[in-house]
């Protein structure tokens, strides 16, 4: 295995996550893509283990990760091929024994549920018919969100009352129909 870090995608980040996941570390989906949430959970498990908290899997410390979960199991043949498939890169061919996975407990009443904070929602303005609400992902920008929604940085910024060119993951934007 090589080192894993951001922007690594396959069959071995899945089998991270999948490991993290079992240490209690990862709560994702397990996308195949080494992205800021798979991150988070890597620096988490740095932290606990009193490792340096650099983000980056070396060989050494996905075997040690590896021996500290007991039920995980890395299959021999690693399937290195993959399918295009609209614009989606798949793995093939690969299967996975997971532990006993038990099923999760539903909230009975809308009580139960509890919501984890997340970046602030713009209410869409209803007399407002030309705009759309996007999300934003890891990667994004305003110049990216610009080019693909044909429209101006200036105008998603005063859409959205942002006095700075930065964003965060999952916040909701309202972007301004074509300029």
């Amino acid at each position: 295995m090589d080192i894993l870090t951001v922007g690594n995608k396959g069959d071995k980040v899945i089998l991270l996550q999948k490991l993290l996941q079992q240490l209690g570390f990862y709560k994702g989906v397990l996308s195949g893509e080494f992205d800021m949430t798979t991150l988070q959970s890597v620096l988490k498990y740095q932290e606990t283990n009193s490792l340096p908290a650099d983000g980056v899997i070396t060989d050494t410390m996905f075997n040690s990760m590896q021996e500290e979960a007991t039920n995980f199991q890395i299959p021999n043949n690693e399937p290195q091929n993959y399918q295009e498939h609209n614009d989606v890169k798949m793995a093939s061919d690969y299967t996975y024994d997971l532990p006993n996975l038990e099923e999760p407990e539903y909230p009975q009443n809308d009580s139960e549920i509890q919501l984890e904070e997340t970046a602030p929602s713009i209410p869409m303005d209803p007399k407002v018919s030309d705009e759309r609400r996007y999300s934003v992902v890891y990667g994004d920008s305003l110049w990216k969100l610009s080019q693909r929604f044909n429209t101006t940085i200036e105008a998603i910024k005063n859409t959205n009352g942002l006095t700075k060119d930065s964003l965060s993951i999952g916040q909701i934007l309202i972007i301004p129909n074509n300029i």
